[in-house]
């Protein structure tokens, strides 16, 4: 029937003990716009979508 169960194992810490998880983190280095990241985006938007279809 397509039903699924996801169940969190594991939790990420920064070095200093801090969670990300509903924060989130500030990138050391931001990265204008440019042909290789659209084409990074591509790429991950179409491996999200092969991930989806298992």
């Amino acid at each position: 029937d397509g039903s699924k169960l996801e169940l969190t194992v594991a939790l990420y810490l920064t070095p200093s003990g801090r969670t990300i998880e509903g924060v989130g983190i500030v990138p050391d280095l931001r990265v204008a716009n440019s042909e290789i990241k659209v084409k990074a985006l591509q790429i991950l938007g179409g491996l999200a979508q092969l991930g989806s279809k298992n």
